[in-house]
C-alpha cells in the first residue's frame, strides 16, 4: 500500500512538473506573446482624410497643403504628413462647396458627392502593446497603421486651377457677379467663379453678409437684355431672313401697339447687321426678331437649353431660368420684347455661354460639364463622365455671320473696352433692365459682356455678369480682357 502511494505520488509531481515546463514555453514563445499583446492594445487615431478633388490636370483643389506631424509620435510618423481639407487660398469655393460640423459634405461637390469622398479617405493611426496595469509595455515599438490615408483617390473636376484663379483674380473688381470659362468644344466649364466669395475657414462672417457670398451667382437665372440678340440674329440667319443692310433706326420702333426705344433715343441713321450689333441697335434686333417670329426664336432658344437646368452632379444643377410662353409670343409686343432680351427671359451665365460655344464653334450647341469623372489614384481617370457630343442647332455660315459681328463689337463698338492686347476678341454688351428698384428708387440694371477669345479659332467662351452694373461696356467688358490677357498668357507659357 505505501509503495503504491509512493508511485502515484511520484506520477502526480511528473505531471506537474511537465504542466510547468509547458507553460513556461508558452509564456516565451514570441507568437504567444505577440498574440497576447495584440489583445491588449491602444490604438490612437492621429489623422483623418476625405477624398481629395481634383481639377482636370489633377491638381488638388482641397486636401493641396500640407505639414510634418509633430509631438511624441513625430519620430515614428517621418514618412507622413498632416493634410489640410482647405487652405486659405482656396478657390472654386462655390463649386467644392462645404462640410458640416460632422465633416459631412453640406453643399457643392462636397455634398454631391459626399459617400465618395468619403469612402475614399482613411486615417492614420499608432497602436500601442499594453500590460495588465495599461501601461505602454517597454521594448515594443509602436506600430503605425495606415488605413487609405493616402491613396489620393477622389473626383475630378473639369475646372483648370489657373483659368479659376485668373477668372477669380479678374472678377474681384465686381461687388457682386460671375464669371464663367466654357471650352467651345465640348461645353467643359473650366472656371465657375463669383462674387462676393464666402470664406470656407469662417462660414460664420460670410453668414452675416448681405451680399450673399453662399449664393453661387454663375448658376443663378437672371435678366440678360441685349446678349440675347445673338440667338436673334443667329436664328433668323439660319431661317434664311436676310439682315438689312440699310435699316433706318430713327430712336424707336412699334410694334403690337407698344413703342420699345432704341438706347440710343435719336436713333442710328441708316445702319447694317455689323453696325447694329456693335452698337446693339433695340430697332434693327427687334425687326429681325418680328420677322423670324415669336414661336421660332423660342423654339431656338429651347434647343439651346435656354429653360433648362443643368445637373452636374446628384442634387447639384444650375437654375432653369424662364422663357416667355409660346401663347404669349403670339403677340407681336411680345415677341419685340423678348427679340431684344427683356421681359419674361431669364437665363445663367453658364446658358449664356452655350450661346456663346455655339456662334464660336460654327453653330453646334454643347453639353455643360463640371464633373470629368472619378480617380482611385490621383493620377488616371478610373471612370468618366459621360460627354456628349455637340448637336447643330443652326449653320456654319450662320454662326460666321454672327461671329464677325461679335468681333466688330470689341474692335469698334460698345465693347472696345473688352479688347485684349493679343489675339482679338468678339463679344457683346448687355444692360439689362431687372424692374427691381434700389435704395434710392432708381432701377436695378445687370451689365453682362458675353464673348469668345482669340478671335480667329475661338477656344474659349467668357461670360461676365456684374450685378448692378449698368453698362456691360464699362463694367464687364474689362473683366472680360482680363481673363483673356491670362488665357494668352497661360497659353504662351504652356507652349
Amino acid at each position: 500500500m505505501g509503495k503504491r502511494l509512493v508511485a502515484v505520488l511520484a506520477a502526480y509531481l511528473l505531471l506537474v512538473e511537465g504542466l510547468t515546463a509547458r507553460l513556461a514555453g508558452l509564456a516565451i514563445d514570441p507568437a504567444y506573446t505577440n498574440a497576447v499583446a495584440e489583445q491588449t492594445v491602444n490604438t490612437v487615431e492621429i489623422a483623418r482624410t476625405r477624398g481629395t478633388i481634383y481639377d482636370r490636370a489633377m491638381r488638388p483643389l482641397v486636401n493641396a497643403k500640407s505639414e510634418p506631424i509633430e509631438g511624441e509620435n513625430a519620430t515614428l510618423l517621418t514618412d507622413y504628413r498632416l493634410v489640410t481639407r482647405t487652405a486659405e487660398d482656396a478657390c472654386a469655393v462655390h463649386v467644392i462647396g462645404t462640410l458640416d460640423p460632422e465633416g459631412r459634405g453640406a453643399s457643392g461637390i462636397e455634398c454631391a458627392y459626399d459617400t465618395l469622398l468619403a469612402s475614399c479617405g482613411g486615417t492614420l493611426s499608432i497602436r500601442y502593446a499594453l500590460d495588465a496595469a495599461g501601461n505602454v509595455l517597454a521594448g515594443r515599438r509602436p506600430r503605425v497603421i495606415n488605413d487609405r490615408y493616402d491613396t489620393g483617390a477622389g473626383v475630378v473636376l473639369t475646372l483648370d486651377e489657373g483659368v479659376q484663379r485668373a477668372a477669380e483674380e479678374a472678377a474681384r473688381e465686381m461687388e457682386r457677379g460671375a464669371v464663367v470659362v466654357m471650352d467651345v468644344e465640348n461645353g467643359d466649364l473650366l472656371a465657375v467663379a463669383s462674387r462676393p466669395a464666402f470664406d470656407p475657414l469662417d462660414l460664420a462672417s460670410s453668414l452675416e453678409d448681405e451680399n450673399a457670398p453662399f449664393l453661387n451667382r454663375a448658376f443663378a437665372a437672371y435678366n440678360v437684355g441685349s446678349t440675347f440678340k445673338l440667338l436673334v440674329a443667329a436664328a433668323a440667319l439660319d431661317a434664311g431672313i436676310v439682315p438689312p443692310d440699310d435699316f433706318v433706326c430713327a430712336g424707336a420702333i412699334e410694334a403690337g401697339g407698344v413703342t420699345f426705344h432704341c438706347h440710343r433715343l435719336a436713333g442710328h441713321g441708316v445702319i447694317d447687321f455689323e453696325e447694329a450689333l456693335a452698337h446693339s441697335c433695340n430697332p434693327y434686333f427687334i425687326s429681325l426678331g418680328l420677322a423670324l417670329g415669336g414661336k421660332r426664336l423660342l423654339t431656338a432658344a429651347q434647343r439651346l437649353g435656354f429653360g433648362q437646368a443643368w445637373e452636374f452632379a446628384p442634387a447639384f444643377r444650375t437654375a432653369a431660368g424662364t422663357l416667355p410662353s409660346a401663347s404669349l409670343l403670339s403677340s407681336d409686343a411680345a415677341t419685340a420684347n423678348f427679340a431684344f432680351g427683356q421681359g419674361e427671359l431669364t437665363a445663367t451665365p453658364v446658358q449664356i455661354a452655350c450661346l456663346v460655344s455655339a456662334v464660336a464653334n460654327g453653330g453646334r450647341c454643347v453639353t455643360p460639364r463640371l464633373v470629368r469623372g472619378t480617380t482611385a489614384d490621383g493620377k488616371t481617370l478610373a471612370l468618366e463622365t459621360a460627354q456628349y457630343a455637340p448637336v447643330r442647332i443652326f449653320s456654319a455660315e450662320a454662326a460666321e455671320t454672327v461671329r464677325n459681328g461679335m468681333i466688330c463689337v470689341v474692335e469698334n463698338g460698345s465693347g472696345t473696352l473688352a479688347k485684349p492686347s493679343a489675339g482679338g476678341a468678339g463679344g457683346k454688351t448687355a444692360s439689362a433692365q431687372t424692374g427691381s428698384l434700389d435704395e434710392n428708387g432708381e432701377e436695378i440694371v445687370h451689365a453682362w459682356f458675353s464673348g469668345f477669345y482669340p478671335a480667329q479659332r475661338p477656344q474659349y467662351a467668357i461670360v461676365v455678369l456684374a450685378e448692378g452694373g449698368d453698362s456691360g461696356g464699362d463694367a464687364a467688358a474689362p473683366v472680360f480682357r482680363a481673363i483673356a490677357e491670362a488665357l494668352s498668357a497661360g497659353t504662351e507659357k504652356s507652349s
